[in-house]
This record gives C-alpha cells, structure tokens and sequence, in this order.
C-alpha cells in the first residue's frame, strides 16, 4: 500500500472518531484489528497477513497495546517472516497447531532448536554403509550415534544434514540418533530417534514359472506349447509382500506381488519359438534372489498343411450302393510331410462342420503315411462328403481336404418278362415258347438306358446286356433239353440290383418224333 493511502485511512480515521463516529472502529481486513491499530503498529489494515506468513495478524500480535515479539528481535511477529528466528520460516512451519518437539509451544513460535531425520524411512536398508541425512536449525551443530560409534557434522544454511558412515553395520536392528546443538554452547539441545533394520541377505530363487492351462493350447495342456502369443503365469513363492519379477529371455518383463504364496503374471508377450522364462524375488529390503530354473515355452503360431488326399473307398466310381452301404465304408487319408507323433488327425464325416473324429497320431502313424477311418453315418440316397484337417501340437489346425461320393441304395423295379424271339420260336406257333433251337436268342424291355439287364437260366446268371434305347438283348443262351426257366435282374450304376422279373418257361424238344404206321 502506498504512504499517501495510509494517511488518508488515518486522517479519515481521526476526523470521524473527532466527530464521534462509530465507525473509528473499522476493520477494513478482518482480521480482528482496527484500521487504527494496524497502522499505529506498522501493518497493513488492507491485508489480514502483512508479513505473509500464513499466520493471521491478529493471533500473531498477541496484545495491540503490548505486541509479541516472541524472538525478542524488535520485530513483532506481525511482521516477522519468521517470528520464533530458528531458521525455519513460519509458513514453514504451519499449521499453527503443530508441536514437532512436544513442548507445548506450537512450531511457530517455538524457538528452541529442532533437528529431523529424513532418510529413515526407509526403515530397512540392503546395504551395510549409506547415508543418513535430515533437517534441522541452520548452521548448528549435529551429532549422530549409531552402534556406539558417533559422527558429527553441522547443518548448512538451508538446515539441511548429511552423514556418511563409515563403519558397517551388520544384519539387524539398529538405533540411530541424531542431536542438535546451538553452535555457541551446549546448553540448548535437541534429540530425535529412530531405527533402521539392515538385511543385506537376498531370499532363495523362487519355483520354476508355470504356463497357465488356459494359455498351454493344443493336444496338451501341460506340454508348454503353445500357439497363445500372450501367456499367463504364476509360480509358488514366499513370503507374501516380496516381490516376483519375471524375465523373459533373460530381460525383466513383469513384476507381480507374492500374495497367498502365489504370483502371477498376465498377457506375457511371447515370441514364435522357445521362450526362456526365469524369475526373481525381491524382499522387502530390496535384495534380489538367483533366476528360478528355466521354463522353456515354445509358441507356435504356424498352421499345419492340409492332408495331401482324403478318399472315400468306393470302389472308384465315387457311388456307394446299397451293398457298400450295408457294409463298412471306410476313408484314406494320406498324410502330409512333416507331422509328429501327437499332432491330431481331425475327420468330419459328414461335412456337418463338426469333427466327429479327433485321432492322435502315432508315431506308427506317420511312418505308414496315412490313416484308415471308419465311416459311421452314411446317407442312404443323396451325397457323403468327408473332410479331414490337421491340428498341430500347438492347437494350430490347417486347410481342409475333402472327398464325396453319391449314395443311392434304392434298386431298380424288375425288369419286364423276357421274350424268346420269334426266330428262335420254332414249331408250328412262334409264340409258344417250344423250340427245337438250342441257343436261344431273347429280348425285354428295360429302364433308364445305360443299367444292366442279367438274364437268368434256370435260377444261374448267364448273360448280361446293357440297356440301350429301352431294350436289352441275348444271343444264343443255351437250352437244356425240357422246361428252361428264364428270369432277368437289372442293376443300376450305382450297383444296386432288382428283383427277379417273371419267369419265362421255355421248352426245348430236340428229339424226333416216330414214324406213323401204315
């Protein structure tokens, strides 16, 4: 505030208490005192604070008749930066309630010395010689005891301390203390205590890391192959609150807390190939155990190749009839190069999109080069396709290969009655099936073109003609003297065959009738 404004508040201020105003008694700050008596006093009636301490002006000037001045330095604290002079600056010292030395004097008005050690915590070192360093009045003297041996140093300006010791400690509990002295005589001292534990023996190695099931995939779960590039782990550790790093490849990659004995580590980045995993464990005091025994976690994330061919024994013609069907049909499904023992043969036998069939190869296996499958559900009149895959050991599982065949296990009705031909019908009709022709020649009618009409002579096949253009032809069957029983089958493409058709009785008569007497 310039001079000229505080004449003018104390001229404004005399004038009306002349006049007998009430209002000498204003308090343009708040703070408890009048505008009169902070300027008699030298403050500053616009600032609750003048000397920016933190400490408002009226808790600070005690008596406005009688003004503290706790230091005795003929500046009262209202405007003393630092009213009890021990080098620490009252806002430094707030709140106003705190009593670091438990004297009853609340910091900042207490002027005996102080002294604080700031380097303990930490409580536990893994080391045997450091330093110990703290706070305290400027520029006294500092002594500092531990194990019987004392070290002495003085604080500098700021107040600041710092020891080196020179003599080791052993592992175990310690008491260091540190005490002040006003640098111009003994008499005025303060104390502080602490204690430091020193554990500079570092714990066993922790167990051998584990790959987590869910993250082992393939054939086995406990083979640690894998084709999850993010693995979780844990391992067994004591004791609780120590800490468990885990080192991937001889690098740190994560640190975990033991907890209930266990520590374990999520989403562990893995490379294609083996992976070295270790681990550490540090104690509390920060001492640092040997690797753990190595686990080697090999990620594979290559696809197998698909089976070179998978084939449906169907005899060739890619048609299972209703013999094939009645029967055992099996699929081949040759191997591809490179496979193990313990990589899966996957077979989806109706190409349902389900693998009905998950076989381990054997080593047995790979050496024959390819598998024998039993195919258990088959149509009986439309399409079988099958479809075979490999899944490595790792869980990668490649492309496809597949076969199909067509289903048909519906016969063909019976064929029509055959028909001697009318040339080889001999005798007075042509029409009677009586013949003198041994070899006879027949034909019946037939459908769908392309089938296969057998003809029968007396209940054995004995000729077989395709059906062309709806008919199908026999030459030269031989009779046998007396009655012939003439029957047909037709069988379709696919192998199934049809019943008997009638039966056709012809008649051969060779023998020459005796002469007639006269």
């Amino acid at each position: 505030m310039k001079t000229t404004n505080l004449l003018l508040i104390l001229i404004t201020t005399l004038l009306l208490a002349g006049c007998g105003d009430d209002r000498v008694d204003l308090d343009i700050d708040n703070d408890g005192l009048s505008n009169v008596q902070e300027i008699i006093l030298g403050l500053d009636p616009e600032n609750p604070d003048t000397d920016n301490d933190g400490v408002p002006d009226d808790i600070e000037i005690g008596n406005p008749d009688n003004p503290t001045d706790t230091d005795s330095d003929g500046t009262i604290d209202a405007l003393d930066e630092d009213d009890d002079n021990d080098g620490i600056s009252t806002k430094d010292e707030l709140p106003i309630e705190n009593d670091t030395d438990g004297d009853g004097i609340v910091d900042y008005l207490d002027f005996a010395l102080q002294v604080q050690i700031t380097s303990i915590p930490p409580s536990i070192y893994n080391t045997n010689t450091f330093n110990i360093s703290g706070t305290g009045s400027p520029e006294q003297n500092i002594t500092l005891v531990i194990d019987s041996v004392t070290y002495t140093t003085t604080t500098d300006t700021n107040g600041s301390w710092n020891i080196n010791l020179t003599t080791p400690l052993s592992d175990g509990n310690h008491t260091v203390t540190a005490t002040i002295t006003d640098i111009t005589g003994p008499t005025n001292t303060e104390t502080v205590t602490t204690t430091v534990l020193i554990d500079t023996t570092p714990p066993v190695a922790p167990a051998t890391p584990d790959l987590l099931d869910a993250s082992d995939t393939g054939t086995s779960n406990t083979d640690n192959i894998t084709n999850d590039n993010t693995g979780d782990f844990n391992l067994s550790c004591s004791p609780n609150g120590d800490t468990i790093t885990l080192y991937l490849n001889g690098s740190a990659d994560s640190n975990s807390t033991c907890t209930a004995g266990v520590a374990t580590f999520t989403n562990i980045p893995l490379v294609e190939g083996d992976n070295n995993i270790t681990a550490t464990q540090t104690d509390i005091a920060g001492n640092e155990s040997p690797q753990s025994p190595v686990l080697v976690v090999s990620l594979d994330t290559t696809d197998p190749i698909a089976p070179t061919t998978t084939t449906i024994n169907d005899g060739g013609d890619n048609i299972l009839n209703a013999t094939e069907i009645a029967g055992v049909v099996t699929a081949t499904v040759v191997l591809p190069a490179g496979l193990v023992a313990g990589d899966i043969l996957n077979f989806d036998s109706n190409n349902d999109g389900t693998y009905d069939i998950n076989r381990t190869l054997s080593a047995a296996d790979i050496t024959a080069n390819e598998v024998n499958l039993t195919i258990s559900s088959i149509p009986t009149d439309g399409t079988l396709t099958v479809v075979s895959a490999i899944t490595d050991i790792a869980g990668n599982t490649g492309p496809t290969s597949n076969d199909s065949s067509t289903t048909d296990s519906t016969p063909p009705v019976a064929p029509a009655t055959p028909d001697l031909l009318d040339v080889n019908d001999t005798g007075s009709l042509n029409t009677d099936n009586i013949t003198n022709h041994s070899a006879g020649d027949f034909n019946l009618s037939c459908s769908p073109n392309g089938d296969t009409v057998t003809l029968y002579l007396n209940t054995l096949a004995d000729s077989n003609s395709t059906c062309t253009a709806g008919v199908a032809t026999f030459t030269a069957i031989p009779l046998v003297e007396g009655d012939n029983n003439i029957t047909a089958t037709q069988t379709d493409i696919a192998g199934n065959q049809s019943p008997q058709s009638p039966v056709l009785v012809v008649s051969l008569d060779t023998t020459d009738p005796i002469a007639t007497t006269s």
